[in-house]
């Protein structure tokens, strides 16, 4: 279901620093849940505010998604 994927971001778009952290256990939760919304979340501006975040980085690796601005392993930047 990509409802939870879509819920973390409004969270997003606030940016406290309590917000961010539930921004990333919703994240968590639509991974739990297998969303199918990833598809969209490198090109969601919203959720590319937290690129420099090391939790999005450590999430995009995670779940097997490109990091934004680091070179895929085996090339240089």
């Amino acid at each position: 279901m990509a409802a939870d994927v879509f819920i973390s971001e409004p969270i997003a778009f606030v940016r406290t620093m309590e917000q961010a952290h539930a921004t990333f256990e919703w994240l968590d939760r639509a991974w739990s849940n297998r969303d199918s919304a990833f598809t969209i979340l490198l090109s969601d501006p919203l959720m590319l505010r937290f690129k420099d975040d090391p939790r999005f980085a450590a999430f995009c690796r995670k779940v097997g998604l490109p990091v934004p601005g680091e070179a895929p392993a085996g090339r240089p930047t």
